[in-house]
């Protein structure tokens, strides 16, 4: 396809689009009996769009399009020049790689010769050798053929939802699985035509379960290890009344040890401050309180000074904001969340409270060039100056983020305050500490207008700054809205 092709295409489903949206601006005067067949093929050819989804995903990653928005990662080139977020652009990019990228897993070893063995011995051994080899060869060939026969799938499926739901199902999957992934995918894209989403899911679900139980390592043995590697937590986004869903994965070991230190606040009365007989928590809010007295011993620990600050929970407010605290007010933290004045009090007194100095502009003092890692003080001062990644648009946290000199270490840049900003994970790899654009990236620098620290395209344009609705809580921001306009009386 070239670009002329891709004008002409997407010219036409502009138009079509904008044509239907105008005939439906007012729904009422929708005669539904004559236009229902329409809008149900309508949203069966819509189903395309996740396969044109994941393909250009996957073109996108081999072509390394994150330098077209100054980054190295696909998902952000998603992410900011598609506006999709963070977790659709996940999702294609994965749909990619299973639809087109080359079918690959572990390939089983072939045995090594016995210390003196017989010729005997040498001609068993070669020809296991041999059949190891045929059966690789073989099972390749069955994924590549089920990876073709994904893909026509996936062009006729009906439905872009299924086609996710199925992806994301499939992580489930052990990494020696039997269907391997590839031939579940396909099975899973073909039953999508003859069943509906809840019901493709059970199945789907039941599927995995069987391969899972089936499947054996590259030694012909069952994975020991394949609930360890599936592990994680995954701590949803605040919602309205600032709580979030946390949920987790963890082996069998992982499970004993979290459910034996849980067990001691399932009783009435325990962690509570009321007698057990008046203790009406619901047994699962129990449990929330025990872990939550396990964690709080942990940061409590004799270990915290040895973390330097990681693993410690940091407010930060205005004096102007602590002088007139309402019950309502939420404050950023260095975990990205915001905390109610009743949250903060629940986290109870620190050890060691620190203060951060803010001049008239937001800024916090500077320090020397004492070594090349940012001290705990300066990482303190920044979040309370930045609260997050730097870098426009982006809203990470300090405690997913690293600090970053502007002025790099080794072209002499100090390790202060004024030469120091924070950058995610995502974007600190993203930064071009020669300043000569190669690559399409980019480079931290001072704005000179305001002093903030701020991205500069790889053209060199203006400083673009972080602006977002996170970003404005953080203490820098809030004094620098209380200052005048330029021009007004002091």
């Amino acid at each position: 396809m070239n670009k002329q092709q891709m004008t002409d295409i997407v010219d036409r489903v502009e138009g079509a689009l904008t044509e239907l949206s105008g005939l439906m601006a007012d729904p009422a005067a929708v005669v539904v009996d004559e236009v229902r067949e329409g809008f149900e093929r309508l949203e069966k050819i819509w189903g395309a769009k996740g396969f044109i989804d994941a393909a250009f995903a996957y073109a996108a990653d081999r072509a390394g399009a994150g330098k077209y928005v100054g980054a190295v990662h696909t998902s952000e080139y998603l992410t900011r020049a598609l506006g999709v977020s963070k977790s659709e652009a996940r999702a294609r990019l994965r749909r990619g790689d299973a639809l087109f990228a080359p079918p690959g897993n572990e390939p089983r070893p072939e045995p090594d010769p016995e210390p003196g063995e017989t010729e005997e011995q040498r001609r068993a051994r070669e020809e296991a050798a041999e059949r190891i080899r045929r059966e690789e060869a073989e099972r390749r060939r069955r994924e590549e053929a089920a990876q073709r026969k994904a893909r026509d799938a996936a062009r006729k499926a009906e439905s872009a939802e299924k086609q996710a739901m199925i992806i994301r199902e499939l992580e489930h999957l052990n990494t020696y699985s039997d269907p391997t992934y590839q031939e579940l995918l396909a099975s899973a894209l073909d039953e999508a035509g003859r069943r509906p989403l809840e019901d493709l899911r059970t199945w789907l679900r039941g599927r995995i379960r069987q391969a899972n139980r089936k499947g054996r390592t590259p030694e012909g043995k069952k994975d020991p290890f394949a609930a360890l590697r599936k592990r994680k937590i995954v701590i949803g986004a605040q919602d309205a009344d600032g709580g979030a869903h946390v949920s987790m994965y963890l082996d069998g070991a992982g499970l004993a040890i979290l459910k034996a230190a849980l067990a001691p606040g399932r009783l009435p009365g325990a962690n509570a401050s009321v007698p057990a007989e008046e203790d009406h928590r619901p047994s699962a809010a129990r449990l929330v309180d025990q872990l939550m007295v396990i964690l709080r011993r942990y940061l409590d620990g004799d270990s915290a000074l040895a973390r330097t600050g990681v693993g410690s929970v940091v407010v930060s407010m205005t004096a102007a904001e602590l002088g007139d605290l309402r019950a309502d007010d939420r404050f950023p933290t260095n975990t990205g969340h915001l905390l109610t004045p009743a949250d903060i009090l629940r986290l109870g007194a620190a050890r060691h409270d620190i203060g951060v100095l803010h001049d008239e502009q937001g800024a916090a003092l500077d320090l020397g060039r004492t070594s090349r890692s940012a001290s705990l003080t300066q990482r303190l001062a920044l979040f309370a100056q930045e609260l997050c990644c730097t870098r426009p648009e982006c809203t990470t946290g300090l405690c997913d983020s690293e600090i970053h000199h502007m002025v790099s270490w080794l072209a002499k840049g100090n390790t202060d305050i004024e030469n120091l900003t924070i950058l995610c994970r995502t974007h600190h790899p993203a930064n071009r500490d020669q300043r000569d654009g190669a690559g399409g990236l980019g480079h931290m620098d001072k704005d000179p207008d305001t002093g903030r620290a701020g991205w500069t395209p790889p053209d060199g344009g203006p400083v673009e700054l972080n602006e977002t609705e996170f970003q404005q809580h953080s203490a820098g921001a809030k004094i620098r809205r209380r200052r005048p306009p330029p021009g007004d009386a002091a």
